[in-house]
């Protein structure tokens, strides 16, 4: 049943969900030559079919409500290739498929920011990388902060979940604090205030990147430009 064509076929679609846990599964049967049952695999496909359609649902429902907020479920359901009794199999009602987006934006953003922390080993480099890793993800989920001004969306966003990023800021205070220790950062400005400035650096950002008056390629270059000066960063430091 290894080699089966079914077996293949669910492998396949497995492959495509990214279901890691169950792919780890289906290569140790295969290693293995163990036989099968027909039922065992079409459970494994059926459930990793539905994991790629609601996540295809959210990834659709990001694009189509960065575009028009006001856009209705059959738009998001037509961008997926479903129904819109498929998209409510997932997703009763439109703050429950927000709630999705959001989740999506969490793991994403952490890991994109974790990502740009790890990417260098010079705290100037890893604060610019994070800063560039902020713009990103704000700009691809900048629809959820005009949604939460609403009050009807107010509770989603201080839902069980939190902001979700402890650990991060943790990381990036640590950054600003050394930066400030080494004299590259002023020691006039609070860490406080100096979030205060990155933050709202990507928030400018994301606006003139929607509003299309600045080059895109110069504009993550304008933006560390503009914070970093604004923070008393004028140069790397010499090495000793």
């Amino acid at each position: 049943m290894g080699s089966s064509p079914v077996f293949q076929n669910v492998y396949n679609v497995v492959a495509d969900s990214q279901n890691l846990a169950a792919l780890d599964l289906l290569r140790i049967l295969r290693a293995r030559k163990t036989t099968t049952h027909v039922s065992f695999l079409r459970h494994m496909s059926y459930i990793c079919i539905m994991e790629l359609t609601e996540q295809k649902i959210i990834d659709s429902a990001i694009i189509i409500f960065n575009d028009d907020l006001s856009a209705s479920l059959e738009t998001v359901a037509e961008k997926a290739g479903v129904t819109r009794r498929t998209l409510h199999r997932y997703f009763k009602d439109r703050p429950e498929l927000v709630e999705a987006c959001k989740g999506e934006m969490l793991t994403s953003c952490k890991a994109a920011m974790a990502a740009a922390y790890a990417s260098s080993g010079d705290p100037l480099e890893q604060l610019e990388a994070m800063l560039y890793a902020g713009i990103d993800c704000g700009y691809k989920y900048a629809f959820l902060k005009k949604l939460y001004q609403r009050p009807e969306y107010g509770q989603i966003y201080e839902s069980k979940e939190g902001l979700g990023y402890d650990d991060i800021k943790a990381k990036w205070r640590a950054l600003v604090d050394l930066l400030q220790g080494q004299g590259v950062i002023s020691k006039e400005l609070t860490i406080a205030w100096v979030f205060v400035l990155f933050d709202g650096m990507i928030n400018i950002t994301i606006d003139a990147l929607r509003s299309g008056d600045v080059a895109r390629n110069d504009i993550k270059r304008f933006a560390w430009y503009s914070f970093s000066r604004s923070i008393g960063i004028t140069s790397h430091p010499v090495d000793n």
